[in-house]
């Protein structure tokens, strides 16, 4: 039962706002830093590592991913509660019992904090004393319990949030009232994070498809039948880059869908158990029994760098400048030179990392399953 609540927390997490890298400075307060979820940072990294700056102990495994709003962090954990600590000392500002686990990633935008949790339930707090603005609840029971749970994290976009639920369903909300715009359903539970470009959100479902939704109206312009898709897309430079549990990293033309080319795993067989990087030409994903980190050419797919871990790879990598840093099941945090593959350094914590590095003004920020907040620099 512990590693079905792991898995199912681990790979959905995100967040807010609009516009694309060129105007991404500095990172928006999401999943993956910006409404592409390209993953990439537009800030000082960590090159080398002096140690940890502060730690903050939560209840549970911290599997959600933080994210940072002017001097505040935002993150879940399975205690239920989703916490705001200042970045600097890590000390508590407030904290919200959702009376669940908090596995979606926050998103922070009109000084709300938007988040699902396991339940089912999708929350907008005051981001100063997170006292409840407004609640939704999904549909439940349209699937299997284990299946049937609220992973997906959140885009904020023109005064609207997306999301997807354990229920099948692709939910626009408006932001300020939570009233329901439109609904979508995908015939499949959707644990991936929606991506929004030029007015398209991108989205997969547990389903095996990739939906791409005209984000005003639901209405759907393709669809791309691709293998069960847990992770957000990114969508870069007219691209949509994904992986599956059919074993590939898919690339699709974002206006038509159609394949450009996809790469397997390695060792083929493995699935693709991250969202995808997209940075410096390369595309980056983390594979699940492989145990491996690849990086691949972003035009062809060929293969550029693999880096072979200890455990599997659940957690998103996230790149600032010449560096790339994820987390492993092995209970490391990874930095590596993207260029090469190479390890710059690495620290161990006493839980595995399924959470998704924050990069910030030369440190990083992340949660583990031992149950603390880690700020590194």
């Amino acid at each position: 039962m512990i590693l079905r609540r792991m898995f199912f927390c681990l790979l959905i997490l995100g967040l807010v706002w609009s516009h694309g890298l060129a105007n991404s400075e500095p990172p928006l307060p999401m999943f993956r830093s910006d409404l592409e979820r390209s993953g990439f940072i537009k800030e000082t990294g960590l090159p080398q590592l002096k140690g940890v700056k502060w730690k903050f102990m939560t209840g549970g495994e911290v599997q959600s991913s933080p994210v940072i709003a002017g001097e505040t962090l935002y993150v879940g954990s399975n205690d239920g509660f989703v916490y705001a600590l200042n970045k600097h000392n890590g000390q508590l500002d407030w904290k919200f019992d959702t009376q669940s686990m908090a596995c979606s990633t926050p998103a922070v935008a009109h000084d709300t904090v938007y988040f699902g949790s396991w339940d089912g339930d999708f929350f907008a707090l005051n981001a100063q004393t997170g006292k409840v603005r407004w609640k939704f609840t999904t549909k439940k029971d349209m699937f299997p319990r284990e299946y049937d749970f609220l992973y997906s994290s959140p885009a904020i976009y023109k005064n609207t949030v997306y999301f997807g639920g354990g229920d099948g369903f692709l939910y626009a909300l408006d932001a300020a009232t939570g009233k329901k715009r439109w609904e979508l359903f995908t015939k499949g539970p959707v644990r991936s994070s929606p991506a929004i470009v030029n007015g398209t959100l991108y989205c997969g479902t547990f389903g095996g498809a990739l939906f791409a939704v005209n984000a005003e109206t639901g209405e759907i312009k393709w669809r791309f039948n691709g293998g069960e898709i847990l992770t957000a897309p990114a969508v870069v430079d007219g691209v949509v880059y994904f992986g599956s549990r059919d074993t590939y990293l898919h690339a699709l033309d974002a206006e038509t869908g159609s394949e450009l080319w996809k790469h397997q795993s390695d060792p083929a067989g493995w699935w693709m158990a991250t969202s995808p990087g997209v940075a410096h030409g390369m595309v980056l994903i983390g594979t699940s029994d492989g145990y491996k980190m690849l990086a691949v050419d972003a035009k062809t797919g060929a293969l550029r760098w693999s880096f072979t871990t200890k455990h599997r790879i659940w957690s998103s990598p996230t790149i600032a400048e010449n560096m790339v840093y994820f987390g492993g099941w092995d209970k490391r945090l990874y930095a590596l030179n993207i260029q090469t593959g190479e390890k710059e350094w690495e620290y161990e914590t006493e839980g595995p990392i399924l959470s998704t590095p924050w990069v910030e003004a030369g440190a990083v920020y992340v949660g583990s399953d031992d149950g603390y907040v880690y700020a590194f620099h």
